[in-house]
């Protein structure tokens, strides 16, 4: 965790944040890189960023977010089922 910066999820991740303003984007970059310095468990990937910008812009319902994240989290419990 260490050497996060405040831009990180925003440098890896330029195509979700483009979605919104700069003071919003700069908003979810802040918090997001936050919540990991304060352990957050597990970082968010690729999938959790992409579905968060698109419900700040407004791209889909807060409802579908959750949605995908909950399908996401039943198919992680899945593979990691599978493998034990």
């Amino acid at each position: 965790m260490g050497g996060l910066g405040v831009r990180r999820y925003r440098e890896l991740y330029p195509e979700y944040f483009a979605l919104l303003t700069d003071d919003l984007a700069e908003t979810i970059d802040v918090v997001m890189t936050n919540n990991v310095r304060l352990g957050f468990e597990p970082e968010p990937g690729k999938e959790d960023i992409r579905d968060l910008c698109l419900a700040a812009a407004r791209r889909i319902t807060t409802e579908e977010q959750l949605d995908r994240a909950l399908a996401r989290a039943r198919r992680d419990t899945t593979c990691l089922n599978a493998s034990l």
